[in-house]
């Protein structure tokens, strides 16, 4: 028998030693498909544009005065508070320029707009747009720019406040509403960059001048920034080689996944008799302690008739409805669970299975 016992604890000690290998080697999988998705992120990353650019804006603006007797200029600079109904026209002098890094087939187009925008305050205090109207201020303009690196737009307009400020206060009697109104004056460029190594690139853009309408105070808001951006060259070979990094990285990981999972339930499944045995004792010390005493001499039951439960929730039930306590003996791995009541000893046994 004891030859036995140690060939089965020989067994187990071997099942325990290739599952830590599993798990190794599990780790082993895991990193190495991380690696190859960094590797792959790095090589959509490492892409030398084939192709950078920039464009330089600008809506440098001066505010004409309708005739009064209140401003000795008639032309007021920038970045000012003005009157709103002393205001003639507001004259705008758009500038946009585009500088690459190399040269190429430039084709562009530009076109002018005035959007007015017309928006209320509600009830949960948000704004929330109720109207708008477009006016085209300017067609498009078609340019072709052949083995260039640069073009340039400067177009100056002039805009009739008044004009736009009748057409809302008309609207705003027309419905009975008071509206926020702020007419957005756009350059809207449209490029087509063609080169011998490049598909033909669409890019599009825009300087935008805000112009609140208002019957009191105006302060206009100049909406826009520098335009930065790069071209990728055709890349379909790095593209396959970063799809093969993906795919591969995402196999290990799953095999990795799969492995430790089949692992652990198989280890779950391999526990010895007496790590079943030594788990049980723990949960029933675990969740029914305080009713548990646990002691080193076998208890007398020669006087009593043994009574076998069929659980240890039995016993415990018992030993609340009798307020007493469980007395816990273990020899030979061998657990014994008593309840002493009058001339009754009410049992339940616990024992390590033979492999």
């Amino acid at each position: 028998m004891t030859r036995k016992r140690r060939k089965y604890r020989s067994v187990v000690v071997n099942k325990n030693r290739v599952s830590n290998v599993k798990i190794i080697v599990c780790a082993i999988i895991l990193i190495l498909g991380i690696i190859l998705i960094q590797i792959g992120l790095e090589l959509k990353q490492n892409i030398a544009p084939i192709y950078s650019y920039e464009a330089k804006k600008d809506a440098n603006y001066n505010v004409e005065l309708k005739p009064n007797d209140f401003y000795e200029e008639k032309i007021l600079p920038p970045d000012r508070y003005y009157a709103s109904k002393s205001i003639n026209n507001v004259l705008i002098d758009f500038q946009y320029n585009f500088k690459a890094n190399k040269k190429a087939n430039l084709n562009y187009s530009y076109m002018i707009t005035a959007e007015l925008v017309g928006n209320i305050n509600t009830t949960d205090n948000k704004d929330k747009q109720v109207w708008n109207r477009t006016f085209k201020l300017l067609d498009n303009t078609d340019t072709n720019s052949n083995n260039t690196d640069k073009f340039s737009i400067n177009k100056k307009i002039a805009i009739d406040y008044e004009t736009y400020s009748n057409l809302v206060t008309s609207y705003e009697r027309t419905y009975g509403i008071t509206i926020d109104t702020v007419l957005k004056v756009n350059l809207k460029v449209y490029i087509d960059i063609k080169m011998n190594d490049l598909e033909t690139q669409k890019l599009e853009d825009n300087v935008e001048l805000d112009i609140p309408v208002t019957t009191n105070i105006t302060q206009i808001n100049k909406n826009y920034t520098n335009t930065e951006g790069k071209i990728n060259p055709k890349s379909d070979g790095v593209k396959v080689k970063e799809l093969i990094m993906y795919m591969t990285g995402g196999i290990f990981i799953a095999i990795s996944i799969i492995i430790f999972i089949i692992t652990i339930i198989k280890t779950q499944k391999e526990k010895t008799p007496e790590d079943i045995y030594i788990n049980h004792i723990k949960k029933i010390l675990k969740y029914y302690g305080e009713f548990i005493v646990t002691v080193k001499n076998e208890p007398n039951l020669n006087k009593l008739e043994i009574i076998d439960v069929l659980s240890m929730g039995d016993l415990v039930d018992i030993a609340q409805q009798s307020t007493t306590n469980i007395i816990r003996y273990e020899v030979n791995k061998k657990n014994y669970f008593y309840v002493i009541i009058n001339k009754y000893a009410y049992r339940y046994i616990i024992k390590e299975e033979s492999p």
